[in-house]
């Protein structure tokens, strides 16, 4: 049992070792130029290259008896002559990655008084089909040769494969971008057979695994892309396995590995984005976290500022949504959207008194301030709305009048601004006065036709007016009924009159939603638009009816 555990491990141990191919070397049969260097020649060929190859277990020396032997047949009388097609032939026959040709001349005396042996290498692959040329000196004291050997030669050796394999490894990149999937993860699985320490290899084998939508191979091989240390360099591995767990449908770890992007680049637009998805999947409090991050990276950061504004909104934490309503409010004064989300925040916060105070303490200081004019003006509007729901009528009134008087000052100072006139209209819709509402939304989109909120303040003018003109048809419907002769004559002229003006009314106010519905992408008012648009249709269908 003991023999058997220890073979079990000795086999785990192995294992790691013998994963990676060897390159097989083949030595020619090396030519001494001068009869001094048969010494040097003797001992290279019969041990001292076999054992700087023992030490390595990158390379299998093939015997080079054995090689000296098969060179024979090919009649080659001087290894100068060769070529590389003749490289090429004998490396095949021989089933050699590498061919090595050497020739041994003496050289002049070191200072320590040794003779020198100049050793002119050519290495040659058969993988890339390229040749260089290296030149070891060694002298005739075993250990020092030997030292020269390990490290020069094997050295240079060992270079000259780096290199191989990085171009093996480029050709299989251009395969890569070519699109040729299938040889370039050929030539990358050969990349790793030799070296499976190449850890980028995997980077490129988990993209064709990707592009060819065989998403669990991607994040396998993706992930033995990623080093223990990650650098810029590695985001696009990172960015790969986002890619990838986005097309898989796993949200959560699309998530966590762009988290990890983001503290990598420290980029506050991805921190963004990834705000986004967590909203996207209901999960707010990781959404704000995510905010955070994005705005310690840039505290200026408007994007973030803005989406962190409507987020606190939707999450009811009206308090803290009140700083980043206000700024973006501030910075986005004709976006109707983030003032009225200001306005009922602060309504909701119990804070309408001190936000009002704040807007009338920052015109009393800075009178030019249109901004703070328009906040005001939509704060005492919140106020008159909250007054008419605790029937206090002598509130609304007052915070009504308080905001025409705060748009008053507003127009005279900047009369252009179309803002000025829709929240004029706003207040005269409110307070019943369609006829100054609907003169002063006109006069908004004379200002600026890109708006859309003028055009619903005219459809709910011309719904009401159709409304009240429909009710009247019903009423005098039923007095015509019940009358006889001219007056049944005359009310049913009367009837049809009204009718008429309801249907042309509510389609009017149709019209009128539907060029506001093209002025928009708020996601909140296109369904109220929507809603509204199904009341009309119902209310042109039954206007339409003849009796």
């Amino acid at each position: 049992m003991k023999k058997w555990l220890m073979l079990l491990l000795v086999t785990l141990i192995l294992i790691p070792v013998l994963s990676a191919t060897t390159f097989k070397v083949a030595v020619l049969p090396l030519k001494r130029l001068d009869s001094a260097s048969k010494y040097i020649q003797k001992f290279l060929t019969i041990r001292d290259l076999q054992r700087s190859f023992d030490k390595s277990d990158k390379y299998e020396l093939m015997d080079m008896e054995a090689v000296a032997e098969k060179f024979e047949e090919f009649d080659i009388t001087d290894i100068d002559d060769m070529e590389k097609t003749d490289m090429a032939e004998i490396s095949k026959e021989l089933n050699a990655d590498v061919l090595i040709l050497g020739t041994i001349s003496a050289g002049g005396t070191l200072q320590t008084g040794e003779q020198s042996f100049q050793c002119q290498f050519r290495f040659y692959s058969m993988k890339t089909d390229d040749l260089t040329s290296q030149r070891v000196d060694v002298v005739k004291a075993k250990k020092k040769r030997w030292a020269t050997l390990d490290t020069d030669f094997m050295g240079k050796l060992n270079s000259f494969i780096s290199d191989e394999l990085q171009k093996m490894k480029n050709i299989a990149i251009q395969d890569y971008h070519a699109e040729n999937y299938k040889q370039a993860e050929n030539g990358f699985n050969n990349v790793l057979n030799y070296d499976p320490t190449i850890k980028d290899v995997y980077y490129y084998l988990g993209m064709i695994a990707f592009n060819q939508k065989n998403y669990p191979k991607a994040v396998t091989d993706l992930n033995k892309a990623l080093p223990d240390t990650l650098k810029i360099a590695d985001s696009k591995i990172l960015q790969g396995l986002v890619n990838t767990y986005r097309d898989m449908g796993d949200k959560n770890m699309q998530i966590s590995t762009l988290e990890r992007l983001a503290n990598l680049q420290k980029d506050e637009e991805l921190w963004l984005n990834i705000a986004n998805l967590y909203a996207e999947n209901n999960q707010n409090a990781q959404a704000r976290t995510a905010l955070e991050s994005a705005l310690r990276i840039d505290p200026e950061f408007k994007k973030a500022h803005y989406r962190m504004a409507l987020l606190l909104y939707d999450m009811q934490n009206y308090n803290d949504a009140i700083p980043y309503l206000k700024k973006a409010s501030d910075e986005n004064p004709e976006n109707d959207l983030f003032a009225r989300r200001l306005a009922f925040s602060y309504q909701k916060a119990g804070r309408i008194n001190e936000a009002i105070a704040n807007y009338e303490e920052i015109i009393s200081s800075n009178p030019s301030n249109t901004n703070a004019y328009l906040n005001l003006a939509g704060l005492y509007r919140t106020a008159a709305t909250d007054a008419g729901e605790q029937n206090n009528q002598t509130l609304v009134k007052e915070y009504n009048q308080k905001a025409l008087s705060t748009l008053n000052s507003l127009k005279t100072l900047d009369p252009e601004n179309p803002q000025v006139y829709l929240r004029f209209a706003d207040v005269y819709l409110a307070t019943n006065n369609p006829a100054e509402a609907e003169k002063n939304a006109n006069l908004a989109l004379a200002k600026d036709g890109r708006m859309y909120q003028p055009y619903v303040i005219l459809a709910t003018i011309n719904q009401r007016n159709g409304s009240t003109r429909y009710n009247q048809f019903i009423d005098l419907e039923k007095r015509a009924m019940e009358a006889y002769g001219n007056t049944a004559k005359r009310l049913g002229q009367q009837r049809d009159a009204a009718r008429l003006d309801a249907n042309t009314l509510f389609r009017r106010a149709d019209e009128q939603l539907k060029a506001a519905r093209i002025r928009t992408s708020d996601a909140e008012v296109l369904t109220d638009i929507d809603n509204k648009l199904a009341v009309l249709a119902q209310l042109i269908s039954q206007s339409s009816k003849t009796f």
